[in-house]
């Protein structure tokens, strides 16, 4: 008869077993002392930050060493995954603070409760696909300063601690630039195509109404007639090619000493002009970050296609997109993501707010826009091309009574699309006073759309507006923008094309 073997506490499998559990707790203890001694660190004078780091980094050795010898093969670091677990606390702290259950954030977030729960938990690594999902968030108040290790094998990065020497700043901060910058393109939360494409419709089968400016763009046809027409349409073309951005780059860099600029590109459209904008400025030997702003996704992917093999490989200009209502800038996320980062300059750098290819005149009102919608501060400049009256306001001009044929085929088929092809569809003109800017007036393009059976329908499809530029500029100025430069280079229907410089001043 056999016995079973008494229990040897000494066998392999035990001894195994016991190390882990004594890893474990080894682990536990050193995550808790760094913890503190990174508190203390933070708190002591600027002249033993480096003593305290250098205590720190040994224990950190000391951390990986036996983390090492417990799992080898593992890819995170000890410091890794400490720093992944304080962004887990953080998370489900600002979670609480917002009064947010973990189901609730993942459906603001659009992920699983699971990912939510792990990513608190330091279960697994996240991806940058969940952490752009989070920062999305507003109600948790994230930002990329708040993520403090590696994404996609950048190199991590942390906020700045009070305490801190500048050179560990400085490291920081760059290392901050080399994650940020590697994202070239900020989509807005808020912002659904598809329903705006949807919403169009509806409107367009409805018995009338004002289209919206954007909604003309919204459509990857539409985007593409428009296009069509500002590349072969004739005096649109050699409007564009006369647009005199040298001088406007001249005017810029004469009034900054600035050598960094940041430009915003509202309604950027297809970027040529922008693009081309920013290497005279470049030639003026100065450094740009280029942040372009549309509400269009194709119209925005081509014009950042194209500044990016453009200007993508110069070391003095940075790229990067915004796929947002541009009349919304107040909500909008920081997006000059290199002023942050502190890699051009540590104070703030003048901004170039840019409003060319006649974005000026989709405004409902400009003179609110510009005072509260751009957040433009004293030193920054304004940039608008827009079309000079020739006529007062309340005359007729004949140019201004002829719809031009090229803008008949680009709305005329969006109105074709959504309201049947065997619509019949009449182009007229009418006059209004712009009630916004005195002197100014605009010219609407109605369309009547008679389908079959049905009572003819009639929709304000888009409007060109012609400025009083004098008073314009007295208006802007009593808005603190001063006028650098006014250059005419063109007259078309009845109107003189106009850039306007300006720059904010301080209040007197």
């Amino acid at each position: 008869m056999q016995t079973a073997a008494p229990t040897n506490p000494a066998i392999p499998g035990a001894v195994g077993g016991h190390a882990t559990c004594c890893r474990d707790g080894l682990l536990a203890q050193l995550s808790t002392v760094l913890v503190e001694l990174r508190a203390l660190a933070a708190t002591a004078p600027p002249g033993e930050y480096a003593s305290w780091q250098l205590h720190l980094t040994a224990i950190k050795g000391v951390a990986d060493f036996v983390r090492a010898t417990q799992n080898p093969s593992a890819s995170a670091s000890f410091e890794q995954m400490e720093l992944l677990r304080e962004f887990g606390l953080l998370l489900s702290d600002r979670r609480r603070a917002a009064g947010l259950s973990r189901r609730e954030v993942a459906k603001f977030a659009k992920l699983s409760d699971a990912t939510i729960k792990f990513v608190e938990t330091a279960r697994h690594m996240p991806s940058r696909t969940t952490l752009l999902c989070l920062t999305s968030v507003p109600q948790l108040k994230l930002s990329w300063a708040d993520i403090p290790f590696e994404v996609g094998g950048r190199t991590p990065f942390h906020t700045r601690k009070e305490g801190r020497s500048d050179a560990a700043t400085s490291v920081h901060r760059s290392s901050l630039a080399a994650v940020t910058s590697n994202l070239n393109c900020y989509l807005s939360p808020s912002l659904e195509p598809l329903r705006m494409v949807m919403d169009l419709h509806r409107c367009l089968n409805s018995s009338g109404g004002f289209i919206e400016p954007a909604s003309l763009y919204i459509e990857h046809q539409s985007a593409a007639s428009y296009l069509a027409m500002c590349r072969q349409h004739g005096p649109t073309q050699e409007l564009r090619h006369r647009l005199p951005l040298a001088d406007i780059a001249h005017s810029i860099a004469a009034a900054t000493e600035s050598e960094h600029l940041t430009m915003f590109a509202l309604g950027s459209g297809d970027a040529q002009t922008e693009v081309r904008f920013t290497q005279l400025l470049q030639q003026q030997q100065r450094k740009l970050h280029l942040v372009l702003l549309d509400l269009s996704p194709p119209l925005l992917s081509i014009g950042l296609q194209h500044a990016t093999a453009v200007l993508g490989d110069s070391p003095d200009v940075k790229v990067c997109g915004a796929l947002v209502d541009f009349r919304q800038l107040p909500l909008l996320p920081d997006l000059d993501v290199q002023q942050r980062a502190g890699t051009f300059a540590a104070k703030r750098r003048p901004r170039v707010y840019c409003m060319l290819g006649d974005t000026l005149q989709s405004l409902d009102h400009e003179l609110r826009f510009v005072q509260y919608s751009l957040g433009a501060e004293v030193g920054d400049f304004l940039v608008v091309d827009l079309a000079a009256s020739c006529v007062a306001a309340g005359t007729a001009d004949a140019a201004d009574s002829v719809f031009p044929a090229a803008y008949e085929e680009w709305l005329g088929g969006l109105l074709r699309r959504h309201c049947g092809s065997d619509s019949r569809i009449d182009f007229a003109l009418t006059r209004s006073d712009h009630h916004a800017i005195p002197g100014s007036y605009s010219i609407d393009a109605v369309a009547v759309v008679q389908g079959k059976e049905q009572p003819p329908r009639r929709f304000s499809m888009y409007r060109w507006k012609r400025y009083d530029v004098a008073r314009l500029v007295a208006c802007l100025a009593q808005l603190q923008w001063e006028l650098l430069t006014r250059r005419n280079y063109g007259v078309e229907a009845g109107s003189t094309a106009t850039v306007l410089v300006l720059r904010k001043r301080a209040t007197t």
